[in-house]
């Protein structure tokens, strides 16, 4: 997770600014713990992750006047001119976020995923797990592909040590070796679950299963327990994400669950926040942030077990999400309505979310998201590829 970046108004279009110790801008790492999520995912570091999870990185963009952060200081930047600058109290101003570069897997198309390192687990749908190098951005490479078999469809990523799970959206969940990424190796297929979303953490997994979730000790991941297999939610549950001694869901028709799981056996549902969901969720800190029919909700789960909703970023069609200091929304295009494929807000104040950049309209079909270590990812479905930012250019 980034640090902290201070967000400020500044005349130069689409700049975000970032205090000078935040990640993206000096490459420091987050002194913080992590937290497991699916972006996203995945099991998120916190980075969440990230993630989550599970994490992608050229184009023209459309600018967006930048407004500043609530209560921020209005300090104009000195610009180099370049779109970067310094402000006058000395602080790092980031430019537009820019592409690093763009990956396709060599079979099946970009979906989910989860980054570790410089290392990214990929669903690729019909053509399995991609596992993919990504040292260098702009020369992203494949270090493995591997087909799961016939009529498995890899959707969703979560990574703990050397087992990615790869939720099979109607065809359960698998786990797979990586000990040795050039060779993947299938451990074990659980076809009884639908799979739409996976989190891992402290060797337990958590599976979104449309009607709820359910829970496997996977402390040996090639021959899983199962905890709990009958934990209903309202909605059609679609993503789950893990933070500490709490999992966190959302669903297609319904809001924000929170579930306890200091004892994974005996997971419940502690409340849920009743809200017209779009199935998008991502937890970062003491926010969950909720995609739904009338924006992004901004919930603060300080205390998980009584969330309190702060505000709604209103945007048509919020589809991925992914947070740090920043809320990163991608937007899904219809016929008949046209949204920003890419939105930075500024949430310092929850309960006035400020537009900071609106861009990369080229593409209408977003798939998952995640930011990690000042890079941003996402996977599009116009191009089945994954694509890599700079959240922070100077």
């Amino acid at each position: 997770m980034i640090t902290s970046h201070v967000l400020r108004s500044t005349p130069l279009f689409g700049l975000l600014a970032c205090a000078s110790l935040c990640t993206a801008c000096t490459g420091t790492e987050d002194p913080e713990g992590t937290a497991s999520s699916s972006d996203g995912g995945t099991d998120v570091p916190t980075t969440t992750d990230a993630p989550t999870g599970s994490t992608t990185d050229a184009v023209t963009t459309d600018a967006a006047d930048t407004s500043g952060s609530s209560g921020g200081s209005t300090d104009a930047s000195t610009s180099s001119g370049d779109g970067t600058g310094e402000s006058s109290t000395g602080e790092v101003v980031c430019g537009d976020p820019i592409e690093l570069g763009v990956f396709t897997p060599s079979d099946g198309n970009a979906r989910g995923f989860e980054v570790v390192g410089d290392t990214v687990y990929l669903a690729a749908e019909s053509g399995g797990l991609a596992i993919v190098d990504l040292s260098d951005p702009a020369a992203a490479s494949e270090v493995a592909i591997f087909d799961l078999g016939p009529g498995l469809l890899v959707h969703r990523i979560a990574v703990s040590g050397t087992t990615v799970y790869a939720g099979l959206r109607g065809s359960g969940w698998a786990a797979i070796d990586v000990a040795d990424p050039s060779t993947p190796a299938l451990l074990f297929h659980e076809p009884d679950v639908s799979g739409q979303d996976v989190a891992v953490a402290d060797g337990v997994l958590y599976v979104a299963d449309v009607n709820g979730v359910q829970v496997f000790d996977v402390a040996d991941p090639s021959a899983p327990l199962a905890l709990v297999e009958d934990l209903v939610l309202p909605g059609s549950t679609q993503t789950v994400s893990v933070a500490g001694s709490y999992a966190y869901a959302t669903g297609l028709t319904a809001g924000l669950s929170v579930l306890d799981i200091a004892d994974p056996a005996a997971t419940v549902e502690v409340t849920t926040l009743d809200m017209d969901g779009r199935g998008y969720l991502a937890v970062a800190g003491d926010r969950a942030y909720v995609s739904a029919s009338d924006g992004v909700h901004i919930v603060d789960v300080a205390d998980p077990s009584a969330p309190v909703e702060l505000g709604v970023f209103a945007t048509d069609r919020p589809h991925g999400l992914a947070a740090d200091d920043r809320l990163w929304i991608l937007g899904e295009d219809t016929v008949s309505v046209a949204v920003p494929m890419l939105q930075v807000v500024d949430v310092t104040d929850g309960a006035m979310p400020v537009s900071l950049f609106e861009g990369f309209d080229d593409w209408a079909a977003p798939a998952w998201i995640e930011v990690s270590e000042g890079r941003l990812l996402f996977s599009e479905e116009d191009d089945d590829a994954l694509h890599v930012l700079d959240t922070c250019p100077q």
